[in-house]
């Protein structure tokens, strides 16, 4: 079967990868950073159009106030990504807690929608 589609597997074994794939070396800084912010903005975008989304309808107030925080995030981004060859090393202070925050909205949300939460009231009595 191998043979009829003519598939060949070759592994390459390379010393070292580039830091930035997307984007060649001799291309300046500025345009390294902002390629690489769009490209994690559009990463997570999916993940927290529909988890905001899901997490407005149950808390709209604390969604409102997530999505705020997102925004601050996403703009300090570029900022400690740096302009140098490798990014910033506080770079995960950006994208940590987006990733936290898109999952904790998400999660909360199927669970309120299936009603797996447990009220105060039902918390406190034994």
């Amino acid at each position: 079967m191998y043979e009829f589609m003519d598939v060949r597997v070759t592994c390459v074994y390379v010393q070292q990868t580039p830091e930035e794939p997307l984007v060649p070396e001799n291309v300046p800084a500025i345009i390294r950073n902002a390629e690489r912010s769009a490209g994690n903005t559009a990463e997570q975008l999916p993940l927290f159009v529909l988890s905001m989304w899901l997490y407005g309808c149950v808390r709209p107030v604390t969604a409102g106030v997530m999505g705020g925080i997102e925004l601050i995030l996403i703009a300090v981004y570029p900022i400690l990504y740096g302009f140098g060859k490798k990014h910033g090393k506080f770079l995960p202070a950006s994208t940590i807690p987006r990733y936290i925050m898109n999952e904790y909205m998400a999660v909360a949300s199927i669970m309120t929608i299936f009603g797996l939460t447990r009220t105060a009231a039902a918390a406190s009595s034994p």
